[in-house]
């Protein structure tokens, strides 16, 4: 009998070896593409996260402006004007919406994305049934923008928690008469935060520049992608004049005073130390009698008050109708806005008045922009309102509402649609439809906002102002009764009628409405609607009617889980 040893085994073979490996090489593949598809989930609920809790935080600021907006406090007359209650006055403050030359239908200027290298999320026509680019090389067609130039400027009020922001203030025990020395030779004022339960707010978005613009910087992002912004300045009458408490002196911060004219030599000049100072302190403030003048929410009803609206008066003589409406100057160093001017964010990035990126002069630390962001790697901000005459139209299986181009699915279901009811959000302005006038439906709603007008419309004369940027304002009786002849009708027909005709108490003549048999007598030559009715009036809002709603879209990007989010803030004013 052999004895076998029981430490006689048999080894491995190369064979057994390798196939072994091989089974561990395909679960470990399998570990570690488990682990990546967990490392990519978790990837992308952070994402959603991140991006969910920016938007939120963004929605709730926006919601919390708007329920606080002084002006929509109260219910408008017919006259679009918003009276306080048991009062004939109007309204604190101001509520405006300006609506940019971009819309969802044509979301961006040609040539502002680089659409071979861009990172902007497409629209599925970009691409073929088999995922190639319809036109060679072009990745992209930018089909996720939206529209984003529009702007939201309001005075807004809080009680709970009030508005913070950096002013300037005397050291303790500081002589208030002070100016040399001291930080910056301003003596014993020092910058120091302030607050106040009431600000004007400023929303607005702006695009990256292509990387070949010179106002690019790397800081900014991806060229195409919007930022949107909220610049708060406190109102603060009582703001720049202080007491030393030990000696009773009294003086004001001498950062307000620009009579010195060896340093501010010309209005233009003073217009640009408001902008620098504006751009470095949160205070609403204007220029009056040469110095910067802090406002109360009263100021803020006239336009030349409001934040990016002054202009230099050498470039505006009375005769000129850019002169009185103030428009946003997009160069407030004194470039007059035109026909050709763009809002923030268009054509040409280096024209913000709001202290941001890019302006003319100012360093680039990029600080204010910092300060002022809410949102990046934006794909829209579009502000519309609620107009209860725009139709909508059931075409193909889906509903169209109106569209702020000319052209599209809407342009395609006026001619074979069927209108199935009325009233929505729109844009101001809607109706870009040539020759076609939504109020000849039959049994439809009266419009508000189909038509264009910019500041400066006029109902004696509706076929002027009537292009973008359209704008609603809340508007003031001050300029009926300010001693000033803002529509200069003097030079109408050599008519001589004077100022404020408006409240003159008198039927006063108009030559650009002769031959109109609405309003001229037997003989055809004197319009005579009666002392002081609305055609008399040397000012109007754009739009004489009242604020039924105002809804605001943000719609957002996360480049690295290309993921979209949109939220809707709304503002229901119908009472």
């Amino acid at each position: 009998m052999t004895n076998f040893s029981s430490n006689n085994r048999r080894a491995l073979t190369l064979i057994e070896m390798l196939i072994g490996m091989a089974i561990t090489l395909v679960m470990m593949a399998a570990v570690v593409n488990l682990f990546a598809n967990i490392s990519q989930g978790v990837r992308n609920r952070r994402a959603t996260m991140e991006i969910s809790a920016d938007l939120r935080i963004a929605r709730t600021q926006l919601f919390n402006d708007l329920a606080g907006a002084t002006c929509l406090k109260y219910p408008k007359n017919a006259h679009g004007v918003m009276p306080k209650p048991d009062s004939n006055n109007p309204p604190d403050g101001y509520f405006e919406i300006v609506e940019g030359t971009y819309s969802d239908d044509n979301p961006y200027a040609p040539g502002s994305i680089d659409r071979t290298t861009s990172l902007v999320p497409s629209s599925s026509a970009a691409f073929d049934a088999q995922g190639n680019p319809v036109v060679l090389g072009e990745y992209t067609d930018g089909g996720g923008l939206g529209d984003y130039d529009d702007i939201l400027a309001m005075t807004v009020e809080n009680e709970v928690e009030k508005f913070r922001g950096k002013g300037r203030g005397l050291t303790p025990g500081g002589d208030p008469t002070t100016i040399a020395g001291g930080p910056s030779g301003t003596g014993d004022w020092i910058d120091m935060a302030i607050s106040s339960p009431v600000a004007e707010v400023i929303w607005y978005s702006v695009q990256t520049p292509l990387r070949t613009d010179p106002s690019y910087r790397p800081e900014m992002g991806e060229p195409g992608m919007r930022k949107i912004y909220r610049r708060t300045l406190l109102v603060v009458p009582w703001y720049g004049t202080e007491v030393n408490k030990v000696s009773g002196i009294s003086g004001s911060d001498p950062l307000l005073d620009l009579s010195d004219p060896a340093l501010y030599p010309t209005f233009a000049s003073r217009l640009k130390a408001l902008r620098d100072f504006q751009n470095k302190y949160d205070i609403s403030a204007r220029l009056e009698n040469q110095r910067i003048v802090p406002n109360t929410v009263a100021d803020l009803a006239r336009r030349e008050h409001r934040f990016a609206h002054m202009t230099n008066p050498a470039d505006y003589p009375l005769t000129s109708p850019g002169y009185f409406p103030y428009q946003f100057p997009y160069d407030t160093q004194g470039a007059p806005p035109n026909a050709d001017f763009q809002e923030p964010g268009a054509d040409n990035s280096s024209l913000y008045p709001f202290g941001s990126d890019n302006q003319p002069g100012d360093l680039p630390t990029n600080e204010r922009s910092n300060e002022d962001l809410v949102l990046s790697d934006v794909l829209a901000f579009d502000i519309q309102v609620f107009d209860p005459g725009a139709p909508l139209y059931q075409y193909e299986g889906a509903i169209i509402q109106p569209s702020g181009t000319p052209g599209g699915p809407f342009l395609n279901a006026i001619g074979t649609g069927v209108i199935t009811g009325f009233g929505t959000y729109v844009d101001l302005g809607w109706n870009n439809v040539p020759g076609y006038d939504y109020t000849a439906i039959t049994g439809a709603p009266p419009t508000l906002f189909q038509q264009e007008r910019q500041v400066g419309w006029h109902p004696r004369a509706p076929g002027y102002f009537n292009s973008s940027p359209s704008t609603y304002d809340t508007w003031t009786t001050y300029y009926e009764t300010d001693g000033v002849d803002q529509d200069n009708r003097d030079n109408d027909g050599n008519v001589l009628t004077g100022a404020d005709e408006g409240t003159n108490g008198l039927d006063d003549p108009d030559a650009s409405l002769a031959g109109d048999p609405r309003y001229v007598d037997v003989a055809g030559d004197i319009p005579i609607n009666g002392p002081d009715d609305p055609l008399e009036r040397e000012t109007s809002p754009p739009y004489p009617s009242p604020l039924l709603g105002v809804q605001v879209k943000l719609r957002v990007y996360e480049p690295e889980s290309r993921q979209i989010r949109e939220t809707t803030v709304t503002r229901n004013l119908a009472k």
